[in-house]
C-alpha cells in the first residue's frame, strides 16, 4: 500500500473514534470524555510499544521533536477549546 492509503484509513479511523467517543460519553463534559479517551489511549499506545520492545527508543527521540510535537498537540486542543464556544463547534 501506498502513503495516501495509510493517510485515508487513518482519516477513517480517526472519524470514526470521534462519531463513536461521542455516541458513548452522552450526557458527560466534553472536556472530560477527552481527558478520559486521552488516558486509555496513552496506556494502549505504550502497552504496544513495550510489547513491541521499543520503549529504549524514546531516548534517541530529539527534544526538538518532542518540543515541536508538543506544541502541534497544545494547539490542536486550543482549537477545539475554542470551537466548542463558537457556533461552529
Amino acid at each position: 500500500m501506498t502513503w495516501a492509503v495509510y493517510a485515508l484509513l487513518s482519516a477513517l479511523f480517526g472519524a470514526l473514534v470521534a462519531i463513536l467517543g461521542k455516541i458513548g460519553v452522552r450526557d458527560v463534559d466534553s472536556n472530560l470524555a477527552v481527558a478520559i479517551r486521552t488516558v486509555i489511549i496513552v496506556f494502549f499506545a505504550w502497552g504496544i510499544v513495550l510489547v513491541q520492545g521499543n520503549g529504549r527508543d524514546m531516548w534517541r527521540i530529539s527534544r526538538h521533536s518532542y518540543t515541536f510535537d508538543s506544541f502541534g498537540r497544545g494547539y490542536g486542543a486550543l482549537v477545539a477549546v475554542l470551537l466548542q464556544g463558537s457556533e461552529a463547534g
